[in-house]
Protein backbone atom coordinates (compact mmCIF):
# COMPACT_ATOMS: atom_id res chain seq x y z
CA UNK A 1 0.00 0.00 0.00
CA UNK A 2 0.87 3.46 -0.89
CA UNK A 3 1.97 5.77 2.38
CA UNK A 4 0.86 9.00 1.82
CA UNK A 5 3.17 11.80 2.46
CA UNK A 6 2.16 14.13 5.38
CA UNK A 7 3.64 17.20 4.83
CA UNK A 8 4.24 19.83 7.84
CA UNK A 9 5.69 23.50 9.00
CA UNK A 10 6.91 24.41 11.78
CA UNK A 11 7.19 28.51 12.17
CA UNK A 12 8.16 29.89 15.49
CA UNK A 13 10.70 32.58 15.97
CA UNK A 14 12.46 30.72 18.53
CA UNK A 15 15.46 28.48 16.86
CA UNK A 16 15.20 26.55 20.21
CA UNK A 17 11.87 25.69 19.98
CA UNK A 18 11.98 24.74 16.29
CA UNK A 19 15.11 22.65 17.15
CA UNK A 20 13.00 20.58 19.72
CA UNK A 21 9.79 20.11 17.76
CA UNK A 22 11.89 18.92 14.88
CA UNK A 23 13.64 16.19 17.54
CA UNK A 24 9.89 15.68 18.43
CA UNK A 25 8.86 14.65 14.99
CA UNK A 26 12.36 12.43 14.26
CA UNK A 27 11.40 10.48 17.42
CA UNK A 28 8.11 10.32 16.14
CA UNK A 29 8.31 9.16 12.88
CA UNK A 30 11.31 6.56 14.56
CA UNK A 31 8.41 5.15 17.21
CA UNK A 32 5.74 5.44 14.31
CA UNK A 33 4.70 1.87 13.16
CA UNK A 34 2.57 2.94 10.19
CA UNK A 35 5.98 3.97 9.15
CA UNK A 36 4.63 7.37 7.81
CA UNK A 37 6.69 9.82 5.15
CA UNK A 38 6.64 13.05 7.05
CA UNK A 39 8.72 15.95 5.27
CA UNK A 40 9.32 18.63 7.20
CA UNK A 41 9.97 22.41 6.75
CA UNK A 42 10.84 25.53 9.01
CA UNK A 43 10.10 29.06 9.06
CA UNK A 44 11.17 31.54 11.59
CA UNK A 45 8.68 34.37 10.85
CA UNK A 46 5.25 34.37 9.99
CA UNK A 47 5.84 36.68 6.65
CA UNK A 48 8.19 33.32 5.12
CA UNK A 49 5.60 30.65 5.74
CA UNK A 50 2.81 32.88 3.89
CA UNK A 51 5.26 33.69 1.02
CA UNK A 52 5.60 29.50 0.38
CA UNK A 53 1.49 29.12 0.71
CA UNK A 54 1.30 32.58 -1.85
CA UNK A 55 3.51 30.59 -4.08
CA UNK A 56 1.29 27.81 -3.91
CA UNK A 57 3.13 25.47 -1.77
CA UNK A 58 0.69 22.98 0.29
CA UNK A 59 1.05 21.67 3.89
CA UNK A 60 -1.22 18.91 5.66
CA UNK A 61 -0.53 20.04 8.99
CA UNK A 62 0.94 23.78 10.33
CA UNK A 63 2.31 24.09 13.90
CA UNK A 64 2.27 27.90 14.30
CA UNK A 65 3.81 29.98 17.18
CA UNK A 66 1.10 32.82 18.47
CA UNK A 67 3.57 35.26 19.44
CA UNK A 68 5.97 36.32 17.23
CA UNK A 69 7.26 39.40 16.15
CA UNK A 70 5.55 41.72 12.53
CA UNK A 71 2.74 39.27 12.39
CA UNK A 72 1.92 37.02 15.15
CA UNK A 73 0.40 33.88 14.67
CA UNK A 74 -3.17 34.16 14.61
CA UNK A 75 -2.92 37.05 11.76
CA UNK A 76 -1.05 34.60 10.15
CA UNK A 77 -3.21 31.81 10.45
CA UNK A 78 -6.13 34.58 8.49
CA UNK A 79 -3.80 34.60 5.86
CA UNK A 80 -3.12 31.11 5.35
CA UNK A 81 -7.39 30.69 5.71
CA UNK A 82 -7.48 33.08 2.36
CA UNK A 83 -5.59 30.26 0.57
CA UNK A 84 -6.18 27.28 2.27
CA UNK A 85 -8.99 26.21 4.14
CA UNK A 86 -8.35 22.50 4.91
CA UNK A 87 -4.80 22.76 6.44
CA UNK A 88 -4.66 22.14 9.84
CA UNK A 89 -3.40 24.14 12.05
CA UNK A 90 -2.11 23.95 15.52
CA UNK A 91 -0.85 26.53 17.82
CA UNK A 92 1.86 26.51 20.18
CA UNK A 93 1.01 29.35 22.72
CA UNK A 94 2.20 30.51 25.81
CA UNK A 95 -0.80 31.55 26.96
CA UNK A 96 -4.20 29.92 27.24
CA UNK A 97 -5.86 32.93 26.63
CA UNK A 98 -5.71 32.87 22.44
CA UNK A 99 -7.72 29.40 22.72
CA UNK A 100 -11.07 31.70 21.83
CA UNK A 101 -9.10 33.56 19.11
CA UNK A 102 -7.61 29.97 17.58
CA UNK A 103 -11.33 28.85 16.69
CA UNK A 104 -12.03 31.82 14.72
CA UNK A 105 -9.17 30.92 12.15
CA UNK A 106 -10.23 27.30 12.63
CA UNK A 107 -7.37 25.87 14.67
CA UNK A 108 -7.69 21.78 15.03
CA UNK A 109 -5.62 22.18 18.44
CA UNK A 110 -3.11 24.29 20.72
CA UNK A 111 -0.37 23.30 22.38
CA UNK A 112 0.98 25.25 25.66
CA UNK A 113 4.77 25.89 25.80
CA UNK A 114 7.14 24.75 27.00
CA UNK A 115 6.15 22.08 24.72
CA UNK A 116 6.60 18.31 26.31
CA UNK A 117 6.75 15.57 24.08
CA UNK A 118 4.16 13.55 25.25
CA UNK A 119 1.77 17.09 24.78
CA UNK A 120 3.21 17.03 20.79
CA UNK A 121 2.90 13.42 20.27
CA UNK A 122 -0.54 13.33 21.65
CA UNK A 123 -1.94 16.54 19.29
CA UNK A 124 0.06 15.10 16.11
CA UNK A 125 -1.72 11.62 16.42
CA UNK A 126 -4.70 13.12 17.03
CA UNK A 127 -4.33 15.60 13.87
CA UNK A 128 -3.32 12.35 11.69
CA UNK A 129 -5.61 9.97 12.48
CA UNK A 130 -8.21 12.73 12.01
CA UNK A 131 -6.90 13.07 8.30
CA UNK A 132 -6.89 9.61 8.20
CA UNK A 133 -10.68 9.06 9.02
CA UNK A 134 -11.86 12.24 6.57
CA UNK A 135 -13.59 11.56 3.44
CA UNK A 136 -11.01 11.74 0.45
CA UNK A 137 -10.70 15.55 -0.02
CA UNK A 138 -10.64 17.09 -4.17
CA UNK A 139 -8.80 19.84 -5.19
CA UNK A 140 -9.86 22.59 -7.21
CA UNK A 141 -7.95 25.88 -8.22
CA UNK A 142 -10.40 28.67 -8.82
CA UNK A 143 -8.01 31.81 -9.59
CA UNK A 144 -5.38 32.39 -7.19
CA UNK A 145 -7.05 30.00 -4.65
CA UNK A 146 -6.59 26.19 -3.88
CA UNK A 147 -10.03 24.35 -2.21
CA UNK A 148 -9.79 20.73 -0.52
CA UNK A 149 -13.43 19.77 -1.19
CA UNK A 150 -14.75 16.53 0.55
CA UNK A 151 -15.64 14.50 -2.48
CA UNK A 152 -19.39 13.55 -0.67
CA UNK A 153 -19.65 17.30 -0.70
CA UNK A 154 -19.93 17.73 -4.14
CA UNK A 155 -23.79 18.35 -5.26
CA UNK A 156 -22.84 18.54 -8.87
CA UNK A 157 -20.87 19.98 -11.49
CA UNK A 158 -21.93 22.02 -14.45
CA UNK A 159 -20.16 23.57 -17.39
CA UNK A 160 -20.92 27.29 -17.87
CA UNK A 161 -18.96 29.29 -21.33
CA UNK A 162 -16.34 26.69 -20.95
CA UNK A 163 -16.11 26.97 -16.80
CA UNK A 164 -16.80 24.40 -14.37
CA UNK A 165 -18.96 25.22 -11.44
CA UNK A 166 -18.74 22.78 -8.45
CA UNK A 167 -21.99 23.24 -6.60
CA UNK A 168 -21.33 21.75 -2.92
CA UNK A 169 -24.27 20.46 -0.78
CA UNK A 170 -23.41 23.40 1.55
CA UNK A 171 -25.04 26.16 -1.02
CA UNK A 172 -21.27 27.34 -1.93
CA UNK A 173 -20.22 27.38 -5.86
CA UNK A 174 -16.40 27.05 -6.39
CA UNK A 175 -16.17 28.59 -10.42
CA UNK A 176 -12.81 26.64 -11.55
CA UNK A 177 -11.19 27.22 -15.40
CA UNK A 178 -11.05 23.39 -15.65
CA UNK A 179 -12.65 21.47 -18.55
CA UNK A 180 -14.75 18.80 -17.84
CA UNK A 181 -13.13 16.59 -19.87
CA UNK A 182 -10.14 16.85 -17.91
CA UNK A 183 -11.97 15.71 -14.40
CA UNK A 184 -14.55 13.50 -15.28
CA UNK A 185 -12.06 10.61 -15.29
CA UNK A 186 -11.59 11.25 -12.04
CA UNK A 187 -15.67 11.15 -10.73
CA UNK A 188 -16.89 8.70 -13.24
CA UNK A 189 -14.73 6.01 -11.86
CA UNK A 190 -16.34 6.33 -8.96
CA UNK A 191 -19.67 4.95 -8.37
CA UNK A 192 -22.04 7.36 -7.14
CA UNK A 193 -21.05 10.20 -10.17
CA UNK A 194 -22.96 9.66 -13.42
CA UNK A 195 -22.93 12.15 -16.21
CA UNK A 196 -26.57 12.34 -17.86
CA UNK A 197 -25.70 15.48 -19.99
CA UNK A 198 -22.45 16.52 -21.78
CA UNK A 199 -22.31 19.79 -19.33
CA UNK A 200 -23.25 17.73 -15.77
CA UNK A 201 -21.94 15.39 -13.58
CA UNK A 202 -23.97 14.60 -10.44
CA UNK A 203 -23.71 12.68 -7.55
CA UNK A 204 -25.96 10.24 -7.05
CA UNK A 205 -26.12 10.61 -3.42
CA UNK A 206 -27.54 13.57 -4.07
CA UNK A 207 -30.02 13.09 -6.58
CA UNK A 208 -33.96 13.31 -4.87
CA UNK A 209 -35.98 12.23 -7.82
CA UNK A 210 -35.85 11.32 -11.62
CA UNK A 211 -37.50 10.75 -15.08
CA UNK A 212 -36.23 10.27 -18.82
CA UNK A 213 -35.62 14.08 -19.00
CA UNK A 214 -34.84 16.05 -15.85
CA UNK A 215 -32.87 14.68 -12.28
CA UNK A 216 -33.68 16.76 -9.31
CA UNK A 217 -30.96 17.19 -6.67
CA UNK A 218 -31.88 16.98 -2.79
CA UNK A 219 -31.26 20.89 -2.97
CA UNK A 220 -33.93 21.31 -5.81
CA UNK A 221 -31.65 22.01 -8.49
CA UNK A 222 -32.88 20.56 -12.29
CA UNK A 223 -30.40 18.74 -14.27
CA UNK A 224 -30.98 18.04 -17.87
CA UNK A 225 -30.83 14.39 -18.49
CA UNK A 226 -29.81 14.33 -22.65
CA UNK A 227 -31.81 11.82 -24.86
CA UNK A 228 -28.92 9.50 -25.90
CA UNK A 229 -27.95 8.99 -22.40
CA UNK A 230 -31.33 9.09 -21.03
CA UNK A 231 -31.59 4.76 -20.86
CA UNK A 232 -27.66 4.04 -20.00
CA UNK A 233 -28.19 7.14 -17.20
CA UNK A 234 -31.42 5.54 -15.84
CA UNK A 235 -30.07 1.99 -15.59
CA UNK A 236 -26.68 2.71 -14.14
CA UNK A 237 -28.47 4.72 -11.25
CA UNK A 238 -30.93 2.07 -10.75
CA UNK A 239 -28.45 -0.43 -9.93
CA UNK A 240 -26.45 2.30 -7.70
CA UNK A 241 -29.31 2.61 -5.63
CA UNK A 242 -29.71 -1.02 -5.75
CA UNK A 243 -26.39 -1.89 -4.86
CA UNK A 244 -26.66 0.17 -1.58
CA UNK A 245 -29.25 -2.02 -1.29
CA UNK A 246 -27.55 -5.49 -1.15
CA UNK A 247 -29.37 -5.88 -4.37
CA UNK A 248 -29.09 -5.94 -8.10
CA UNK A 249 -31.23 -4.43 -11.05
CA UNK A 250 -31.32 -7.28 -14.00
CA UNK A 251 -31.04 -5.06 -17.18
Amino acid sequence: MEIKMIKIALCDDDNEQLDNITKYIDRFITEDNMHRNIEVESFSTGIELLNRIINDVTYDIIFLDIFMPMKNGVSVAKKIREKDNAVKIIFLTTSDEFAVASYGVHAFHYILKPVSYSDFELALQRVIVHTDNTDENYTIKAGGTVHYVPVHTIEFIEVIRKNCYYHLITGEIIISSEKLSDIEDFFLRRSEFFKPHRSYIINGNCISQSDNTIITSKTGAKIPIARATSKKFLTNYMNFKLRKRGEKFDK
